[in-house]
């Protein structure tokens, strides 16, 4: 391995000594050492790299892999439908949830949630309530009328005009739906005799409805492109939208009859099929906000019920908000707790506590009841 050196006559002491050492190394290397078996491993790990090589120009091993696990475009809307609201809150960081509570996306679908969870608390038809019927009546329209316009809205913005032609088609009786939803509005809120009123907003909340059912028709006989989502919840709003419209309908027969016979027969069973409505409108919203959230977070979310809902956007009993933007976030309504959750430095958490309310009394958990943090100056921190 190493050759070995004879020292010459001029060599001075030193010389002599290192080699002598250098000498005694090697021998002793020599005795530990196994050459050959070491150039073996070198050979076998180099032959592997060229078998590896020349397998690579025979095999496709993306193909191989694409046929085994399918693509994300393959995969169903909701991967994992048993997926909880707990491992959903360990997916999402708190610093994104709290976000998603500014998004305007987000802000608009849990706005037109909580309309329609009003409209179905509005209409139950509870006989001691009776007296308050006209006023539940009409604050029920005018939530109806208000969502309708919110989901019109959303599908707007779903439907893209440069698509094609059957998609312009759509936006188009979207928008004619929208100037009736305004015009139904509009004579709502007229304050004339209320029979004349009525049988006015029939007329223009029955021109909605046609142009919602023609919405519906239209979305319905677009051909899907692979796994469009857009014009799946498009065709889910549009169905909302349908139910909304007849809602609003139903309300004013339902008024005209209390106003005309009281708590009659024919009005009780004209509330009773509201019910029905008012129920699947609830749970068109709560799935189409679940939605959105996932278009935001640009991942496929399941959709889960709307007590997952108020946890995964207000419950920060348990979260670290240290690095979140909040000088934008409405945080009504969001669950903190004074032990627990943790704030950017520089919001003033005595402040927010004034704004919140403890619930349970004395369990240090508070809920905000309005407005967005209070900052305070980097200044006030040194």
């Amino acid at each position: 391995m190493t050759e070995r050196r004879r020292p010459d006559s001029h060599d001075e002491v030193v010389d002599r000594w290192l080699i002598q050492c250098h000498n005694a190394l090697v021998d002793g290397l020599g005795t530990v050492l196994d050459v050959e078996s070491g150039l073996e491993e070198i050979l076998l790990q180099s032959c592997h790299h060229t078998l590896v090589h020349d397998l690579a120009a025979v095999l496709d091993v993306e193909g191989g892999l694409a046929a085994i696990v399918p693509t994300a475009a393959s995969l169903p809307p909701t991967a994992n439908p048993e997926v909880s609201v707990a491992q959903l809150l360990r997916s999402v960081s708190p610093r994104i949830r709290i976000a998603l509570r500014s998004h305007q996306d987000v802000v608009t679908a849990c706005h037109a949630l909580d309309r329609a969870l009003e409209v179905s608390r509005l209409v139950k038809p509870v006989p001691d309530r009776h007296l308050d019927l006209d006023r539940d009546l009409a604050s029920a329209m005018d939530l109806n009328l208000g969502l309708a316009g919110d989901l019109v809205g959303i599908l707007v913005k779903i439907l893209d005009p440069a698509r094609d032609h059957a998609h312009d088609l759509a936006r188009d009786r979207a928008r004619c739906l929208a100037v009736a939803l305004n015009s139904a509005r509009d004579r709502a809120s007229d304050h004339r005799d209320i029979g004349n009123r009525n049988r006015d907003l029939e007329r223009a909340l029955d021109l909605a409805r046609t142009f919602a059912y023609g919405l519906a028709d239209d979305l319905s006989n677009i051909r899907v492109r692979g796994h469009d989502r857009d014009l799946v919840r498009a065709r889910d709003l549009a169905r909302a939208l349908t139910i909304s419209c007849t809602l609003a309908f139903a309300f004013t027969l339902a008024s005209a009859l209390h106003h005309g016979q009281g708590l009659g027969p024919a009005f009780i069973q004209a509330l009773d099929g509201v019910l029905d409505h008012a129920h699947d409108l609830v749970a068109a919203c709560l799935n189409e906000t679940w939605r959105v959230i996932g278009v935001v977070l640009g991942r496929d979310i399941p959709d889960l019920d709307e007590g997952s809902l108020g946890v995964f956007l207000d419950d920060f009993t348990e979260s670290d908000l240290r690095l979140a933007d909040l000088g934008s976030v409405d945080l009504a309504g969001v669950r903190w707790s004074m032990h627990r959750t943790l704030w950017p430095a520089r919001v003033d958490v005595e402040d927010l506590m004034s704004r919140s309310e403890e619930n349970p009394a004395g369990s240090g958990v508070y809920v905000v009841q309005s407005g967005t943090a209070t900052l305070r100056d980097l200044a006030e921190l040194t």
